[in-house]
């Protein structure tokens, strides 16, 4: 009796306090009632303010993590790369920002017992797993509508972290109850710790594919992937999922949320400040050119690009000439066009130039108009104020009358007026002669047409000066192309470096340059040189390709900028600059200070407030306190966050200790074991805000990785870390100080066992090991339903109504069979007998049992239905026709889909096609599948189709808008 006593805490009684808690003695004359409820409110409380801070902790953690560095690869080109490996940063840094609540509370609750070990730690993270395994998963499948699924795409890191977060929970079963029962010698507190490098190494080497041979069913099944139309998710093989679809992290998703909830500054998006897309119009600087150097006193007049394509559907080419130097002048430039001689070519490898074309035949065909000769020669003149002017040539036409390469040429250039006065001179240059093809049947590629530029930045720090900088297509120039393009600092910084903007690029059929301004801000004396990133990546509604060797690989296309100082200045403050970054340190500056206002006003500003309703005036008051203290950690713009990540773990770790005490103190006052109500009420309030981001990641990622594998690794990092450490220091205490007069008082048992000058670390297996060893149980359910939920319907999330139900139904009741248990077995233990035990268990057992095996009904009834579906189809449309002479013939072929701006029409058969995909799928990868609708048919707009299908699925005569999500599956 006296132990299980022990079990309740007696701090709320007097004479006794915890660390922070309570405030004054005569707090604990209260009655028990009044107490427990003011200890529970000021307990959710909290846990709102270690979700303010952690939010602050995600912040500077996503500043430092996704920082990026230029590197020189080995052909000796400047690369971009990120300083931060994804899954290292994922399972190092992000898991400690989402699990740093329980991770705190448990070293703290070790330095609250005086390096003793105590219950709401481990306890805490034990619970915390549960719950974002069985109820954060529950709500992520139930929140994705009925006609959309979510996959996880990154399977192997996936795998791994299953795989290490169900060995961590048996590992400490093995710790607790088989090595060294109700003790943790050095060994296996360093072994703990040290498994969390090996989970992040193994990782590592997943994402890089070790693994690929062990994954080799999952690669060799079709992949499925999403698209969205028209706010639809819609699945068709990965192969032909839309390029540049990207994952919304769950960071983001977390941040949302609780701006949501604390009535904070709601975040704009970057496109309402900068409605057109481009930098704010500036006089454009006249010192700006097309290498970055600037050459005032020499006026150059140069091509864009050596080798340009033309469309074979046009009949002339834009030539674009740019001016660099001074623009307070006109100048004359002649130009003439040439025919390629095409066996001068083959022979001396170059072009040769002949007689002026004089065809007389145009494109369709048709004599051309004296207006519609292509020009031999001629001069375009650059006016003051000019920058750029273009060229329109008409193609040179062959024999049969289609176009065909050409050479244009700069052979002369003068000012329009003599400019001897002023000391200028006019030269051609860089780039004089550029070759134009005839493009074949592609769209081509786009590029920024430089890897690097550099800029000078005006010596006023108060002026600004607008550069440019330009994107080629190669390749081909058929169609048109969309791409967008944006700005990512390295070290420069924004609105002090340069006007921080992003637009839109669209390339009509034919063109092949596009221009992009942007604005560098004026560089004080004494400052080194800065550089941020121009960044091309693709448009939603358009599939578009990069130049693969170029920076950014096949999903985007950098250029890096470096604005260079007008003077050298101070050796001192151009090494202080180079340590610690000025600017940054003045964009700190001002970010601190508007984090006062941000903070006190209604939605973060004047504008927002007055626009504010009821609920944001109410949600803006309760959190106030928080975002109050909160302004006090400085912003993520100093020392590249670190200083933010410092002062944020002081904050939860102070917010962590007030919660320890509350729900220590709540628990006395309830007469509920400091386990028990560590499991439920301090793991369900630190894990909220991560199931609020995960629904959000689940809705609006079109992949299940930022909302599952998040769960599968923080759970590892939580018991490595979160238990790894403070078993690792309590250890190594004992083993330093020796045993004491107390030790032996708490441990009479433990210590018998060792010698008389020798002291453990000693943590009760008990209610720990029992919790941990039916979590096992419970985990190893829960990702079997995973694994056939992804086997059976193609998809962990989403899915058909009644597996989906059934499997939410199932976790929830495995959550709820697991709190009960472990409390029962806290509360009561070794007090009940045989009876009692078998009342608890056989009812909790049993219910778990047909929640499991109605789930898996349900996925396996479904895939056996759908499967039956299919072969009905197979079989009818694999029917035979018999003749009238007896003989069987082969049915009459199904006419060619339309293409696809066209799409098919839609018939009755639900399965029109799917035979036909799945023949063609099946040959691809050497095995029979099958291909069916998962969903029933429906109608919708055919073009609404023309953006986003890709041309593939409906080249199989399948319509993915009336079928839904399509599933292809391995045959017998």
């Amino acid at each position: 009796m006296a132990e299980e006593e022990a079990k309740v805490s007696n701090v709320c009684r007097p004479g006794n306090s915890g660390l922070l808690l309570p405030l004054t003695q005569a707090e604990q004359t209260w009655p028990d009632v009044l107490r427990a409820v003011l200890y529970l409110l000021a307990m959710c409380y909290c846990f709102l303010g270690v979700s303010v801070v952690a939010d602050t902790f995600v912040e500077a953690i996503d500043t430092i993590t996704t920082r990026r560095k230029r590197v020189r690869d080995k052909s000796g080109q400047m690369r971009t790369a990120p300083v931060w490996n994804e899954v290292v940063s994922n399972l190092s840094l992000m898991a400690l920002g989402s699990s740093a609540p329980e991770i705190f509370l448990s070293v703290i609750d070790l330095f609250r017992k005086e390096m003793h070990a105590g219950d709401l730690g481990g306890a805490t993270i034990v619970g915390s797993a549960a719950f974002n395994l069985l109820l954060i998963i529950a709500v992520c499948i139930g929140c994705i509508p009925a006609n959309e699924v979510r996959r996880i795409e990154g399977m192997q890191v996936y795998c791994v972290t299953a795989i290490f977060s169900v060995f961590a929970y048996v590992w400490l079963v093995v710790v607790l109850v088989i090595i060294s029962p109700d003790v943790i010698d050095i060994g296996e507190a360093l072994a703990t710790l040290l498994f969390l490098p090996v989970l992040i190494w193994v990782s590592y080497k997943a994402d890089g594919g070790m693994f690929d041979r062990l994954s080799e069913r999952f690669r060799k099944t079709p992949k499925i992937s999403t698209i969205s139309v028209n706010g639809s998710l819609l699945c068709v093989p990965k192969s032909v999922t839309m390029i540049g679809s990207r994952t919304v992290a769950l960071r983001a998703h977390r941040n949302d949320v609780l701006k949501k909830v604390t009535g904070s500054k709601r975040q704009l998006m970057y496109a309402n400040r900068h409605s057109s897309g481009s930098c704010t119009s500036q006089e454009r600087s006249s010192s700006s050119n097309l290498d970055g150097e600037d050459e005032i006193d020499v006026v150059k007049v140069g091509l864009l690009s050596a080798i340009q394509p033309m469309s074979a559907k046009l009949a002339s080419k834009t030539m674009i000439l740019a001016r660099s130097g001074s623009v307070n002048e006109g100048v004359v430039v002649g130009y003439s066009v040439h025919i390629m001689d095409e066996f001068a070519a083959v022979g001396s490898q170059g072009s040769q130039t002949f007689s002026p074309c004089t065809s007389e035949t145009g494109l369709s065909g048709t004599p051309r108009t004296p207006q519609q000769m292509p020009s031999a020669k001629g001069y375009v003149t650059l006016g003051v104020g000019d920058f750029e002017t273009q060229v329109i040539v008409q193609s040179p036409l062959t024999a049969s009358g289609l176009p065909q390469d050409f050479v244009f040429r700069l052979n002369s250039i003068r000012f329009s007026a003599s400019q001897k006065d002023l000391g200028l001179t006019a030269g051609l240059g860089p780039t004089v002669e550029a070759t134009v093809h005839v493009a074949a049947n592609s769209p081509g590629v786009l590029a920024w047409i430089l890897p690097s530029i550099t800029v000078k930045a005006p010596e006023d720090c108060l002026s600004k000066k607008t550069c440019t900088a330009m994107v080629v297509r190669t390749g081909g120039c058929i169609g048109e192309l969309k791409c967008t393009w944006r700005m990512e600092a390295l070290n420069a910084v924004p609105d002090f470096d340069y006007v921080e903007a992003q637009g839109e690029l669209r390339f009509a059929e034919g063109v092949t340059e596009h221009m992009v301004d942007f604005t560098v801000c004026g560089k004080r004396r004494g400052r080194v040189c800065d550089e941020f990133l121009l960044i091309l990546e693709p448009h939603d509604a358009c599939e578009v390709k990069f130049d693969e060797d170029g920076d950014g690989g096949p999903d985007s296309s950098i250029l890096a900028v470096s604005i260079k100082p007008t003077s050298v200045g101070s050796r001192v403050l151009r090494s202080m600059d180079a340590i610690v970054n000025l600017e940054s340190v003045r964009k700190g500056n001002r970010d601190w200070l508007d984090k006062f206002p941000e903070a006190v006003l209604c939605n973060g500003s004047w504008e927002e407030q007055r626009s504010a309703s009821v609920l944001d005036w109410g949600l803006h008051f309760f959190a106030l306190p928080w975002k109050v203290l909160f302004t006090f950690v400085p912003p993520t713009a100093y020392g590249g966050g670190w200083v933010c990540f410092i002062a944020c773990l002081f904050f939860i770790a102070l917010v962590t200790a007030i919660i320890a005490d509350l729900a220590e103190l709540f628990g006395c006052v309830c007469g509920i074991p400091d386990f028990v109500t560590a499991i439920s009420l301090v793991a369900l309030g630190t894990s909220m805000p991560d199931l609020f981001a995960s629904k959000a990641a689940a809705s609006g990622d079109t992949t299940a990785d930022a909302s599952i594998v998040n769960v599968t690794g923080s759970n590892s990092v939580n018991v490595f870390l979160g238990l790894g450490l403070p078993w690792t220091m309590g250890s190594i205490y004992w083993a330093i100080k020796g045993r004491t007069p107390e030790w032996e008082r708490r441990y009479t048992d433990i210590a018998i066992r060792y010698d008389t000058n020798t002291a453990v670390f000693v943590l009760k297996a008990g209610d720990l090991s029992f919790g941990v060893l039916i979590f096992c149980v419970i985990c190893v359910i829960s990702l079997f339903l995973l694994f056939l939920r992804r086997s059976h319907l193609g998809a962990e999330l989403g899915g058909p109504w009644l597996p989906k139900v059934a499997t939410v139904t199932c976790f929830v009741i495995l959550w709820m069979t697991y709190i009960a248990l472990a409390s029962w077995s806290s509360i009561r233990g070794t007090r009940s007998g045989t009876g009692e035990t078998l009342a608890v268990f056989a009812p909790l057992i049993a219910l778990c049992a047909a929640a499991t095996l109605c789930a898996v009904a349900t996925i396996m009834c479904d895939k056996g239905r759908e499967r039956s579906t299919t072969s009905e189809s197979s079989a009818h449309s694999g029917s035979v026709n018999e003749g009238e002479d007896g003989a069987r013939t082969p049915p009459s072929p199904r006419a060619p889909p339309s293409p696809i701006d066209d799409p098919p029409p839609v018939d009755p058969a639900p399965t029109d096609g799917f035979d036909t995909l799945a023949l063609q799928l099946g040959r691809d990868i050497g095995k029979p599948i099958i291909a069916a609708p998962m969903f029933a048919p429906r109608q919708l707009p055919d073009d609404s189709i023309k953006p986003f299908v890709p041309a593939v699925v409906c080249g199989f005569g399948v319509h993915p808008l009336r079928y839904g999500p399509i599933r292809v599956e391995l045959g017998t």
